[in-house]
């Protein structure tokens, strides 16, 4: 039976919306790694990028949908980067060994104390990091907060597209795990951060070099698809 013993490799595409372009990474995994399926760069017009209104989804997902035909992408799935001056992050510490509902509930009391408007208003994540390096009765916890509004702004892009949002991410986030995976990978040169990376075979090494830089963010953002 054909297709009994081999498995289709996962994808994900990582989003990036930038002030001049949007950046769009699809990389696949399977028993062998990830491999660079496919990338793309596709300019943005001018527009109040800061304005996360309806009228401003359409048009940065009329750009996206373009950039992801253009590029050939099949990923359905993506992880798309929310800007770091939307986005409120801060570590905080908790008593070890609470349960996921105390937990929550803590977070959301400390979350109080440091942002600065409506918490009915926000959207709210947090990420346990792990024991305190001087206390080890206390755990740091990374908490995340924006604005509804400004979460479903990004999402409403990704579906506009035809993706589904699997994670909406911090750039910052993003771009250091992007610039960490690939450094880690045999053959990596800091000017040319692709170089030990398996590509596929239409996309052209000399294009790739040339928009590296570009693309560690939605290398990153596609590399959480996979968490």
């Amino acid at each position: 039976m054909p297709g009994l013993f081999t498995q289709k490799p996962q994808r994900y595409a990582g989003v990036e919306v930038g002030q001049h372009a949007i950046n769009v990474v699809e990389l696949s995994q399977s028993r062998s790694g990830f491999e660079l399926q496919a990338y793309a760069i596709e300019p943005l017009p001018t527009m109040a990028l800061h304005d996360l209104t309806g009228d401003t989804a359409k048009s940065v997902a009329h750009v996206l949908s373009v950039a992801l035909s253009k590029a050939g992408i099949q990923a359905r799935s993506a992880v798309m980067s929310m800007p770091d001056t939307l986005v409120m992050c801060k570590t905080i510490q908790v008593e070890t060994g609470l349960n996921e509902q105390d937990l929550e509930l803590h977070v959301r009391l400390e979350a109080e104390h440091y942002v600065p408007y409506n918490l009915d208003d926000a959207a709210l994540d947090f990420e346990v990091l792990g024991p305190c390096a001087d206390d080890p009765y206390r755990t740091n916890v990374l908490l995340v907060v924006c604005r509804q509004q400004a979460l479903e702004w990004h999402q409403s892009v990704l579906v506009q597209a035809g993706l589904q949002a699997k994670v909406i991410d911090v750039r910052d986030h993003a771009h250091a795990r992007g610039l960490h995976w690939l450094s880690g990978v045999p053959g990596y040169q800091p000017d040319n951060p692709f170089a030990g990376v398996k590509i596929h075979p239409r996309l052209a090494p000399e294009a790739l070099f040339c928009d590296a830089a570009q693309l560690l963010t939605a290398c990153g953002l596609a590399l959480r698809g996979f968490d």
